[in-house]
C-alpha cells in the first residue's frame, strides 16, 4: 500500500515552508522512525518457520508456528500447524529433490525461458511508463515547468495511486490479472506513442533548423533584399 508516499508527501507541504534545515530534517526523522519500529520488531516477531525449516531446525520451526497460529481453538490450531508444517517440509523436500535440475541456466531455456520472459517483460512494461518518475520526482518536474502548489499536486497524485490500488483487489478478482494487463497496455501505449512522436517532431525540427536554419535566414534576408531593390528600380 502507497499509503506512506501520502504521509511523507503530507509531511513535506506542512515542512517546505521552513526556512531552515529542519525542513528536511523533519522528514528524515519521521522514516527514521518508522525504521525504528520496523528494527524493534525484529526482535518480537517470529523467525519464518519456512526459513527456519530450509536451514534444519525443525523444532524452531514449530515453535514460530505455534506463536503464528496463537489464539486459535487447540483442535483447529494443531490441524493447521501440522498442515502448514507438512507442506512447507514437502516443498523443502522437492526442492532438494529438482536441485539437481536447477542453476541460472534453466531461466533461458524451454517453458522457463517463456516464464523469465513474461515476468521480466511485465515488470518492464510496469515501468517503461514513467510511473517512478511520476511518483519520485513530481515536486521537482512540477516546479520546472511553472506549475504552483507542486506539494499539493504530489499529494493529489499519491492518493489517487492509493484508491487506484484499493480498486484493483476487486477489479483483479472480477477480471483477472492478465486481462488487466493485456487492456490497461492499449491506453498506455497510445499515449506513449504520442508522445513518441511530439517528441520526434521536436528533435527533428529542432536539429533541421539548428543545421539550415542559418541558410535559410540568409536566403530569407537576400530574397528580402532582392524584393527592395525590384521596387527600388521599377517603382
Amino acid at each position: 500500500m502507497p499509503i506512506g508516499q501520502v504521509i511523507g508527501a503530507c509531511i513535506a507541504q506542512g515542512t517546505k515552508d521552513i526556512d531552515s534545515t529542519w525542513s528536511y530534517r523533519i522528514p528524515i526523522i519521521f522514516n527514521l522512525f518508522f525504521v525504528a519500529i520496523l528494527v524493534g520488531a525484529q526482535f518480537i516477531i517470529p523467525e519464518s518457520p519456512r526459513w527456519l525449516i530450509q536451514k534444519n531446525r525443525d523444532e524452531k520451526a514449530l515453535a514460530a508456528l505455534k506463536r503464528v497460529n496463537k489464539g486459535q481453538d487447540d483442535d483447529i490450531r494443531d490441524k493447521v500447524i501440522a498442515l502448514e508444517y507438512n507442506s512447507f517440509r514437502q516443498a523443502r523436500q522437492d526442492e532438494l529433490e529438482l536441485s539437481g535440475e536447477g542453476g541460472w541456466g534453466t531461466l533461458f531455456r524451454g517453458v522457463e525461458l517463456r516464464k523469465f520472459v513474461c515476468v521480466l517483460g511485465i515488470l518492464i512494461g510496469q515501468q517503461i511508463g514513467g510511473v517512478q518518475f511520476i511518483f519520485s520526482y513530481t515536486v521537482t518536474f512540477m516546479t520546472a515547468v511553472g506549475l504552483k502548489d507542486a506539494f499539493i499536486i504530489t499529494i493529489i497524485v499519491d492518493v489517487i495511486e492509493v484508491v487506484g490500488v484499493l480498486c484493483s483487489f476487486l477489479i483483479v478478482n472480477r477480471f483477472g490479472r492478465r486481462p488487466l494487463i493485456l487492456w490497461t497496455s492499449v491506453p498506455m501505449f497510445i499515449a506513449l506513442f504520442v508522445v513518441f512522436i511530439v517528441t520526434l517532431l521536436v528533435v527533428v525540427i529542432g536539429i533541421f533548423l539548428l543545421l539550415f536554419g542559418r541558410v535559410f535566414f540568409a536566403l530569407l534576408l537576400f530574397a528580402l533584399f532582392g524584393c527592395f531593390l525590384v521596387a527600388r528600380l521599377f517603382f
